[in-house]
């Protein structure tokens, strides 16, 4: 290890001090970003990672943390076989600490935390927005598959309106036995994808359990036809009640596109909910475009912004009102483990 920083796991008590260096190291990717906490630090990354490590660096003199990184785990599908996973994410360093040796660190102590918790057999990956030319290089030094520009952050606005009604569907909240059936569904729709997280009820319900200030975080709503036929479902974090993501540049162009679309608030101020875990039965794909658009319209007091994530090549973009304009930040994964992860293959990421 440098003489000029230390590394150490992320405790608790780090939360102010990690909430801080977001805030002073931006994602350098086409868009530039911080995220602002609402609330305890710590606990909103435990709400949104679930079962995650840290690791931080100390440097003499610096005050602060100098970096931070996290590894979020999970078991997944990898080349049709169920794996063990670890998502790095969150890497960042205080401008004033950089070209130090400290990025590169941090993400090997992630790789290694991987390595000595699953061994061999699971996949360790990340992604990389368009544009942070050194997040590429730093990460693709330990996880060298690269799957260029394939996943899609598609931003959407919230409706103004909501949508036509149709006659015969019905849209609700999952709970109870539906949460079963609402799996099997997830669990047909992504069978042949990579990175799927296999579903039960069980999981489900872990998934909606953890709560902010008392009150859910997500949930789960279906739309249903007048025969009781579950057509579509999708899940909901209101990251709102976490933080809130502040723009803080963006080009000419984007900031023109902007005036037009509307995505980003005048102040640059969104509180967003971020859609997941979305399926529709064969030939119901306008379900679920109706059930995307009534949930913009549900939170719309809420949140400023839905955002969702999708593999490039997905027909499930279809679903989304994605336009050739539209500003939808593209990430490249990185991945490394004992199979490499085919690129004709469907991504699930959230």
């Amino acid at each position: 290890m440098s003489e000029q920083f230390t590394l150490r796991p992320m405790t608790r008590d780090d939360g102010p001090a990690f909430a801080q260096l977001t805030l002073a190291a931006p994602d350098t990717g086409r868009i530039h970003m911080t995220y602002h906490y609402r609330g305890d630090p710590y606990e909103s990354l435990s709400v949104r990672q679930g079962d995650f490590l840290g690791v931080v660096a100390e440097r003499p003199g610096h005050d602060g943390l100098a970096g931070a990184c996290l590894l979020r785990f999970r078991r997944a599908q990898i080349e049709g076989e169920l794996r063990p996973s670890a998502l790095l994410n969150t890497l960042a360093v205080h401008p004033d600490c950089r070209r130090q040796g400290i990025a590169s660190a941090l993400v090997e102590w992630c790789v290694q935390a991987g390595r000595k918790r699953f061994g061999d057999e699971g996949v360790i990956w990340a992604t990389i927005q368009q544009g942070n030319v050194g997040s590429v290089r730093t990460v693709t030094k330990f996880l060298p598959q690269v799957i260029s520009k394939r996943i899609l952050n598609v931003p959407m606005t919230m409706r103004d309106n909501p949508p036509g009604p149709v006659s015969d569907w019905r849209v609700h909240e999952a709970a109870g036995e539906e949460l079963a059936r609402v799996a099997d569904h997830l669990n047909r729709f992504y069978r042949d994808y990579n990175l799927c997280e296999p579903q039960t009820a069980e999981t489900l319900t872990r998934w909606l359990a953890p709560t902010v200030q008392g009150e859910r975080f997500r949930h789960y709503l279906i739309l249903s036809d007048a025969a009781g036929e579950t057509l579509a479902g999708a899940g909901v974090a209101e990251n709102y009640r976490l933080g809130e993501l502040h723009v803080e540049d963006l080009s000419f162009g984007l900031r023109a596109l902007n005036a037009i679309l509307r995505l980003v608030p005048a102040d640059g101020v969104s509180r967003d909910i971020f859609v997941s875990k979305f399926w529709h039965a064969p030939g119901h794909i306008k379900a679920l475009r109706y059930l995307l658009d009534h949930i913009r319209w549900q939170w719309r007091d809420q949140a400023t912004m839905t955002l969702a994530s999708v593999d490039a090549a997905d027909p499930l973009r279809k679903a989304f009102p994605l336009r050739l304009w539209t500003p939808a930040p593209r990430l490249s994964l990185v991945a490394a483990g004992p199979v490499s992860l085919s690129s004709e293959r469907l991504i699930v990421y959230e």
